[in-house]
């Protein structure tokens, strides 16, 4: 993981690339690099701000209960310039 970025493992089908379901906090001012979503990838935020070039999610957003969702294929490189955590799940959503 990139510095400021920490994950608890919840559940995990194969390797790095499949499905998974994770806690994840970014650190003020920690980055991800940008990747595709092979399966898609869902995001709540659970506190804080997270971010990424579309935009910033803080909590609450959508009545706290609204995913941020990113279909297959897609790109984006995540961010946060606050502390941030977010129930994350990767590879369960299907094509676009």
């Amino acid at each position: 993981m990139p510095d400021g970025v920490e994950r608890c493992p919840l559940e995990r089908r194969g390797g790095e690339s499949d499905n998974a379901t994770s806690l994840v906090r970014f650190r003020p001012g920690a980055t991800f690099p940008g990747y595709a979503h092979p399966g898609g990838e869902e995001l709540l935020i659970l506190d804080g701000v997270f971010s990424d070039e579309h935009g910033d999610y803080p909590i609450g957003t959508y009545l706290a209960s609204t995913w941020v969702r990113f279909p297959d294929g897609s790109d984006y490189n995540p961010h946060s310039a606050k502390d941030a955590l977010l129930f994350f799940k990767r590879g369960y959503l299907p094509p676009a």
